[in-house]
């Protein structure tokens, strides 16, 4: 009997939405259906891309890498839970994993947040850390970085979330 294991269903069916919906809307774009000016394909208006990573859908993350935002390129981030309000340089997927944003960690991950690139080499044990298994089960199968990157064993520390584990 041929069976997908519990693990692997559970991941493919958290990134299904944001593979879908972002490959949805490069479809409609590249068949000419909608104007570059279109509201699905801009970012929001006011909102940064830190802002969109934290509290935004997986659309108006992707309107930002359409646009031409690096998924790769460390951007200042501020956030009263999860940086104390301390404003820090990150990566946009450790801000989406943090964030607990799984659809947009996947849809980094597929219009390309790079493993290897510095940064995000420790996104997967960001993930372990805060508890979200799926989201570090979809990093590790998905990002496939040329390094195992070894993560510290000790329990998650109480406090902010993401500045915890950057210091």
């Amino acid at each position: 009997m041929n069976t997908v294991p519990r693990a692997h269903l559970v991941t493919w069916l958290m990134a299904a939405p944001a593979l879908v919906g972002a490959l949805g809307l490069a479809a409609i774009e590249g068949g000419g259906l909608m104007r570059p000016a279109s509201p699905l394909t801009a970012p929001p208006p006011g909102r940064s891309f830190a802002d969109t990573l934290r509290n935004g859908s997986v659309e108006e993350a992707y309107a930002h890498v359409k646009a031409g935002q690096d998924p790769n390129a460390p951007l200042p981030f501020r956030d009263p839970d999860l940086t104390a309000g301390r404003e820090v340089m990150v990566t946009p997927l450790l801000v989406a994993v943090a964030a607990g944003q799984a659809n947009t960690v996947m849809m980094l991950l597929s219009f390309g947040a790079d493993l290897d690139a510095p940064g995000n080499a420790r996104a997967a044990c960001l993930a372990d850390r805060l508890g979200h298994d799926d989201i570090a089960a979809g990093i590790r199968r998905n990002g496939r970085p040329l390094v195992d990157v070894p993560c510290d064993t000790r329990p998650p520390e109480s406090g902010p979330r993401l500045l915890s584990f950057l210091d």
